[in-house]
């Protein structure tokens, strides 16, 4: 370890621990050593324990990957900087946005005390405004939501009885079912669902599902939203009598803007982020996700929480 970059002895301690102590026949690491002119090398660092005439000897080899992690780091570098700008320009166009709803609203408050024919027309544009603002606001929305998921932060779980959260978050989609005539139901164990979760992040994921439900259930349809416990676990399903998703879809359905997106049954418009934000949020708390579906049968979420 007389070579070992003082943030790197931590390597050779964890390699000989495993080679002499736990006995484990090789062990790989990449680690880092200090020159006699104080440059770094980086290396990987192949051990192997051999036994000659009964005796346990250790072999070593030291490939040098300098120029490897270098590439490695430069290339890091680049896609942090390019993160950076394309969230600021995100942050930028979220507010030019909210002035062009605000111009929108002022204009349609003026439009109050124009002539019938002409306030109608100037309406009917006004509206279209409102529905392209509407759409480029949720895209710049689901795009920052990504750069904070990526960001590592110190949140809070907290223990939650799903039987009473799901129902004080049903709100925020019911405007949306009850102008296709939807039917939202929420099916609730008789005992207590409890899961440790992200509340806030776990309300975008419910939002995200039930969102996606409505959007791809045809007039007069059903929502089904259903926890109970299974194994000692949470199991939550988000069900509906739409359209379903072809197989071929499937497979790439939760990838960052991914080509399964489709038009709603309404001609709502997708980001193609919606599930892969769910997926994430799955992720991070350390819960399971998977899909049963078929064409115009309907679609089955499932997300097992512990």
């Amino acid at each position: 370890m007389k070579y070992a970059h003082p943030d790197f002895v931590h390597h050779w301690q964890e390699l000989q621990e495993s080679l002499w102590n736990k006995q484990i026949p090789s062990f790989q690491i990449e680690t880092c050593l200090l020159k006699k002119d104080g440059t770094v090398l980086w290396c990987q660092v192949t051990s192997i324990l051999i036994l000659d005439q009964n005796t346990k000897l250790g072999y070593t080899i030291v490939e040098d990957i300098n120029l490897r992690k270098r590439l490695e780091q430069k290339l890091q570098k680049l896609y942090d900087n390019q993160e950076t700008i394309m969230h600021m320009i995100v942050h930028d166009l979220k507010n030019y946005l909210l002035n062009i709803k605000l111009l929108n609203e002022l204009l349609q408050e003026n439009l109050v005390h124009l002539p019938a024919p002409d306030k109608e027309g100037n309406l009917t544009i006004i509206r279209k405004s409102f529905d392209n603002y509407a759409k480029a606001y949720a895209l710049v929305e689901d795009i920052l939501l990504i750069g904070r998921l990526d960001l590592p932060a110190e949140e809070t779980f907290e223990k939650t009885d799903l039987n009473i959260y799901i129902p004080e978050h049903l709100k925020s989609i019911s405007l949306e079912a009850e102008k296709k005539k939807i039917q939202i139901n929420f099916q609730h164990s008789a005992e207590p669902v409890y899961a440790a979760i992200i509340a806030l992040k776990f309300s975008r994921l419910l939002e995200n599902l039930l969102t996606n439900a409505v959007k791809f259930t045809p007039s007069g349809g059903q929502v089904t939203i259903s926890v109970k416990n299974i194994d000692k676990k949470a199991l939550l399903q988000v069900s509906d009598t739409g359209i379903g998703i072809p197989l071929h879809l499937q497979k790439n359905m939760f990838q960052k803007f991914t080509k399964a997106n489709r038009v709603g049954t309404a001609g709502e418009s997708t980001t193609g982020l919606g599930l892969y934000i769910v997926k994430q949020i799955v992720e991070k708390h350390k819960g399971k996700i998977w899909v049963e579906s078929q064409e115009n049968a309907g679609t089955s979420f499932f997300i097992q929480l512990n």
